[in-house]
């Protein structure tokens, strides 16, 4: 028992500066997304956007997944096309 508590305080601690990481990542890339033009890049972002809150909050992943689709739909960027189609999946 001795040994299993540091491994199972490590392991949350790991645990903790992961979600801090993608929480950063997630807070710079909705910034990024205020300032882009409505272009291929915009809809990058919205897929990226879309990707880190699959797992925590996904009635927001939808909603920028929907944005992404419907801007990638209206740019014919194919490749994001087929990227949302298959995050659908």
């Amino acid at each position: 028992m001795a040994k299993i508590k540091p491994i199972l305080v490590y392991l949350i601690f790991l645990n903790n500066c992961l979600i801090f990481a993608q929480n950063q990542k997630l807070d710079s890339l909705i910034s990024l997304l205020k300032t882009q033009k409505e272009d291929t890049n915009k809809a990058k972002t919205l897929g990226s956007i879309c990707g880190i809150l699959r797992n925590t909050d996904l009635e927001k992943s939808i909603l920028y997944g929907k944005k992404g689709l419907k801007m990638a739909e209206k740019l014919k960027f194919e490749l994001i096309i087929r990227l949302y189609v298959c995050r659908k999946a």
